[in-house]
């Protein structure tokens, strides 16, 4: 690939965000933060200076990694889809990554840091936030502080209202099986998901559009969708903020709170770790973790 091809250009390369104040065709902000392109190359590493925001905890007493680089690592070649020639930093470049961190027996093998990133940074780690969901879940039923078995309206009533995840259980919702009729298309500017950013303040609201208040008052409206609850798995991003809603009133912690507790101190993660919150200042567990290379690692 030709590095200075202007497709792969850096946030820095582009200009955003320079200059006080910085040119108003530079200017990022919540209209295109998230889905605009290449405005999304200096936010996804800037999320906290566009959104509200609360801090998880660090460890005083860091981890620090081993580190034992493999150069056989960036050596590696492949074809692309088109069958032409390729390698791993072509393959960087080209994908826009920020970061690129391999682990093999605890030890890190191999990194590569573009776009002006670092291994101490904080990204936006989009749906990988689901994941740390679940877990923290899981960690409350290891615990005995809730059951897979459990009513979803046993932790919430207040989804009694929510034909999505009324008699759904606990584990249904963990496994994305509970039937929901919700549209996870994302360049659908009318899909549910599209709407679900703008309830939460990640996408500016149409002018004409009546949306419920918060993140809280959005998820009781959610409908069943026509298969019964644990027929079929369905990714919908939703599910994981009432997984994470039930596992806060299980364990009384906070989505930051237990990842805190639970996660980044044991195990040593320190520096700058955050979850975005909704215009209310709900946290949501569909997407909104920001951590760093390090630290996930």
């Amino acid at each position: 690939a030709d590095f200075k091809d202007a497709r792969y250009a850096t946030s820095a390369e582009i200009g955003l965000m320079l200059g006080f104040p910085p040119p108003v065709d530079k200017r990022v902000d919540q209209s295109n933060a998230i889905f605009g392109v290449p405005y999304n190359r200096w936010s996804y590493q800037n999320m906290r200076r566009l959104y509200p925001s609360a801090a998880v905890r660090g460890a005083k007493e860091p981890t620090h990694l081993v580190r034992k680089i493999d150069p056989k690592i960036e050596a590696l070649s492949f074809n692309r889809a088109d069958n032409s020639p390729s390698n791993l930093v072509s393959f960087l470049t080209e994908t826009y990554t920020d970061a690129f961190m391999v682990l093999h027996k605890g030890e890190v093998v191999f990194e590569r840091y573009l776009n002006g990133m670092t291994a101490d940074a904080p990204h936006q780690m989009m749906s990988v936030t689901k994941s740390f969901a679940g877990l923290l879940a899981l960690l409350a039923e290891s615990q005995g502080l809730l059951r897979e078995e459990d009513l979803v309206t046993k932790w919430v009533p207040e989804l009694n209202a929510s034909g999505a995840f009324n008699e759904a259980t606990v584990g249904q919702v963990l496994n994305m099986t509970n039937s929901t009729a919700f549209s996870e298309n994302y360049s659908d500017p009318d899909s549910d998901i599209q709407q679900y950013g703008r309830v939460l303040g990640l996408i500016r609201a149409k002018a004409d559009e009546q949306l419920p208040d918060n993140l809280y008052d959005y998820l009781v409206t959610l409908k069943k969708g026509p298969l019964d609850h644990g027929a079929q798995y369905e990714y919908q991003t939703p599910k994981a903020d009432v997984l994470n809603w039930l596992t806060n009133r299980a364990t009384g912690l906070s989505f930051e709170e237990n990842l805190a507790e639970s996660l980044w101190i044991p195990l040593g993660a320190d520096g700058e770790t955050y979850v975005l919150l909704d215009k209310n200042g709900n946290l949501f567990a569909g997407g909104g973790l920001n951590a760093s290379p390090n630290n996930l690692a």
